[in-house]
């Protein structure tokens, strides 16, 4: 793999992690601010009826920036993550192939996306770990990991691949 490859799979992976934060970021603060709101004494409503309500009331009241409240640092995690990803995914695919411009096999695409996943664990378990205080997490979040990114390149790898089963054109 040549070194412009390895800058246009990190540069892919910081800008796709970006996205992914931006656009699911609301989402989990509107979460936080549900599953953090205070037992309302018997009798109360409590201070939020769902999710629709906490974001009207996130919008009133800090405007729409306010869905996107404490991103800072996990912007910078995320786009390392996945810039991480994407280059070691990458270098997995060169390893592994058999010659250059073939696709890959699905085992091939399952080694790929395992050794992403890994890669990708060893920096965000510690961080999920520190987040969920919990020991048992680290094995799940390897695992997930691994399941995860192995599924997400292989379907990426599908759908790139235009579903060309033939080599004939218009043959499926």
């Amino acid at each position: 793999m040549q070194m412009g490859d390895v800058a246009k799979d990190l540069t892919a992976g910081t800008i796709g992690g970006a996205a992914q934060l931006i656009c699911g970021h609301p989402f989990d603060t509107i979460k936080v601010k549900l599953q953090s709101q205070p037992v309302p004494p018997p009798g109360q409503l409590p201070k939020y009826s769902g999710a629709f309500d906490a974001v009207k009331q996130t919008i009133a009241s800090e405007g729409p920036r306010g869905l996107y409240k404490g991103m800072g640092v996990p912007l910078a995690t995320v786009a390392a993550f996945n810039a991480v990803l994407f280059s070691v995914r990458g270098q997995m695919e060169t390893l592994v192939r058999s010659n250059p411009g073939v696709p890959l096999t699905v085992n091939q695409q399952f080694v790929c996306g395992a050794g992403a996943g890994v890669a990708v664990s060893i920096l965000a378990c510690p961080t999920e770990l520190i987040k969920c205080r919990s020991d048992g997490v680290l094995l799940v979040m390897i695992l997930f990991n691994i399941s995860f990114f192995f599924l997400f390149f292989l379907s990426a790898s599908i759908v790139f691949s235009g579903f060309v089963i033939s080599e004939k054109p218009n043959e499926y």
